[in-house]
């Protein structure tokens, strides 16, 4: 039994620590608790959110240019509460782990999307779907009730206009680097 992830599951070293303790402790016909995470990204609508984290590196102060804070900013993820009504494309799976079978640390995965209606896209919203064992479930998706997990929000650079039949492709990757995950999104 354990919950070693952050915000999201691929936190520190909560893949190998499942591995290992898989490979050396599990008994035959043993059970792992969770059996399995379902990680969901979706593209967000949310200016209030990302204003907190661009807007005030957005203009010239004192002739200053806040470019480079701008990049710095919009580069790092953080744990967020984002709600349902500020999902602008729906979610879709970003990666699966199998807590049975899982041995590689790293995620990543290319996630595409059709425009169905217009809006200003801003960044990302990934979360997780637990399963603990058969039947017993928790998430913490946009609308499901307030965990400690919050979600992980991933802005991009300068929000993006879309219009009806546009396309969106997305690659998400967290990269185990010594002690904690690098992530990439584009």
């Amino acid at each position: 039994i354990s919950d070693l992830r952050g915000v999201l599951p691929p936190f520190r070293h909560h893949i190998g620590s499942i591995a290992d303790a898989r490979a050396r402790l599990l008994a035959p016909g043993g059970q792992l608790i969770p059996r399995r995470d379902i990680m969901w990204a979706a593209v967000t609508a949310a200016p209030e959110i990302y204003g907190c984290c661009a807007e005030p590196w957005g203009e010239s102060t004192y002739g200053v240019s806040m470019d480079g804070a701008r990049r710095i900013v919009t580069n790092i993820w953080s744990r967020r509460r984002i709600g349902p009504g500020q999902i602008l494309l729906p979610p879709q799976v970003w990666a699966t782990l199998e807590y049975s079978s899982v041995t590689e640390p790293d995620i990543g995965a290319e996630i595409a999307w059709t425009v169905d209606r217009p809006g200003t896209a801003d960044g990302l919203v990934v979360w997780f779907d637990a399963t603990l064992a058969h039947g017993i479930h928790f998430s913490n998706a946009p609308g499901e009730p307030e965990l400690i997990y919050g979600n992980a929000y991933f802005p991009w650079s300068r929000p993006v206009p879309l219009e009806t039949g546009d396309e969106v492709t997305v690659s998400l990757h967290a990269d185990l680097v010594r002690n904690d995950y690098i992530w990439r999104w584009d």
